[in-house]
């Protein structure tokens, strides 16, 4: 439990609170806005607990607005702020019941927390409660039971322009590294026309260093998708240290950003794929729905494109490898679960597919200018300010099956390494079961002392875990109490 706050009576703190802290309960201060709004977005549930008839409750409205589930005290008006879904009433001054209310909070879906804010607390609904309540003033007052004029045109107005909202997704680009792909961009391009989100699409394209006719195909399919697509292209040459995948996925980003903020001021969505992909049709409208539900950052599955052909080993290979990381993925979710990312889940979050909230995106500087590695250097700086990372199964994209890859450390370079291993009828080997519980366990205790940003730069100067376990052929054991666990260290 964190407890954050002021401390207005010294005395009832040192007498009632302090002597109750401890490694599970703590007061970690009188934190400022946005350090407050980190705290609640990720805590599994918040209490609320009134010794006074509130008579609204702003802290249970943020709470909600954060996508948190609330636990409080029947009292004053929190009962009318609160549904089934998203948050658990307990009688007031009874701490065993808000004890269970608390328990049964930390069940509830954050996405119903989410939404009952949205219902509740907009502008447009406290704009329409206060004319109703004029209204209905003025019609004691005056005797008359039908609003003047005025009203009827204010709320058809209002009324128009929530529709217009709801229809309206929130502006996005899509952004897009190429070299040399004159001949899988008509099928990106393609696949990005035949999205079921409506409206044109932002694609924003850096065609770099490129020998082929990349441009002239991108203008011919611009012409035959006019009408669907909105294709921004730079075609540069960039220098030698900048020719790279970090730099050519920087300004194509940079380039999206900029189309964004023409939109919205910088409100909106970046989403990131390479030229190599083929997503499916409900892949830019699931990527907003995540971000919509309160992520800042989501990372797709990876698939292969079963378009093309693939060899039966490559694809029994990977396979293994989907077992192997699904179980990976259970050993870290009994270990150390995430409230904002609960599993079913996947664990990839590769360029091929992230979506990024635009402010989370500047705020953390825009993608690393790197040779490879660009993306995952992006999502760690993105979970250290504060942004959640998610990946729910409804975002995934297809990926080429080539290995004859563009990027260094990318995607073709891995499937070229697997045919190599294959080629050469040797069982790759992965870490054992063994490190990913003892890696989980160390996360959570660094997070929990140090929090999320010193977590993540610990982490990175942890030494590779070693690869000593054959990639299983099965669905593997990976029953977390039966794990021997050796805590990493810092070399």
């Amino acid at each position: 439990m964190r407890i954050a706050g002021p401390i207005s009576d010294p005395a009832y703190y040192a007498a009632q609170v302090a002597p109750h802290l401890g490694e599970a309960v703590r007061y970690v201060g009188h934190l400022d806005h946005a350090a407050l709004s980190l705290l609640i977005g990720g805590a599994r549930a918040f209490l609320c607990t009134p010794c006074w008839d509130e008579p609204y409750g702003l802290v249970v409205a943020e709470a909600l607005a954060c996508g948190t589930p609330v636990a409080a005290f029947a009292r004053g008006a929190i009962p009318s702020l609160l549904d089934a879904g998203s948050g658990v009433l307990a009688t007031p001054d009874d701490v065993d019941s808000l004890a269970d209310a608390a328990r049964r909070a930390l069940h509830l879906d954050r996405s119903d927390s989410r939404a009952r804010a949205v219902a509740i607390c907009d502008v447009e609904t406290m704009i329409d409660g206060y004319e109703a309540l004029y209204e209905e003033m003025c019609a004691q007052h005056t005797g008359v039971q039908q609003p003047t004029p005025i009203w009827p045109a204010l709320a058809a107005s209002r009324s128009a322009q929530r529709s217009a909202r709801a229809v309206t997704p929130v502006p996005f680009c899509v952004c897009v590294p190429a070299r040399n792909e004159s001949q899988r961009l008509p099928v990106l391009l393609d696949a990005l026309a035949a999205q079921t989100i409506a409206g044109r699409i932002p694609v924003a394209l850096c065609i770099n260093n490129s020998d082929d006719d990349s441009v002239a195909v991108v203008e011919q399919v611009a012409r035959h998708h006019a009408e669907r697509l909105v294709i921004l292209v730079d075609a540069c040459t960039l220098p030698p240290p900048l020719a790279h995948a970090g730099g050519a996925r920087g300004r194509a980003m940079e380039m999206g950003y900029r189309h964004v903020r023409s939109a919205a001021g910088g409100n909106g969505v970046l989403i990131s794929t390479d030229a190599d992909c083929r997503p499916p049709a409900e892949w830019i409208s699931a990527n907003l729905a995540a971000i919509g539900a309160g992520a800042g950052i989501v990372g797709g599955r990876i698939m292969l494109d079963d378009a093309e052909p693939i060899h039966p080993a490559i694809a029994r290979m990977r396979d293994r490898f989907d077992l192997y990381w699904a179980a990976v993925r259970a050993i870290e979710d009994a270990s150390d679960p995430s409230p904002h990312d609960p599993p079913p889940r996947h664990g990839d979050h590769t360029g091929a597919s992230i979506a990024i909230d635009a402010g989370l995106y500047r705020a953390i500087g825009g993608v690393p200018s790197i040779a490879s590695g660009e993306d995952q250097s992006m999502v760690i700086a993105a979970v250290a300010a504060g942004g959640r990372l998610v990946h729910p199964p409804s975002v995934w994209t297809r990926v080429s099956a080539r290995t004859d890859g563009r990027a260094a450390g990318g995607m073709a370079i891995a499937m070229a390494e697997l045919a190599a291993t294959m080629d050469r009828g040797v069982v790759p080997y992965v870490p054992a079961f063994e490190h990913w519980h003892a890696r989980a366990l160390w996360r959570r205790a660094t997070r929990t002392a140090y929090g999320v940003a010193e977590m993540l730069a610990q982490e990175a100067e942890l030494p590779p875990m070693p690869a000593d376990m054959p990639l299983p052929a099965s669905p593997p054991e990976h029953d977390v109490s039966r794990l021997r666990v050796a805590a990493p260290t810092l070399s």
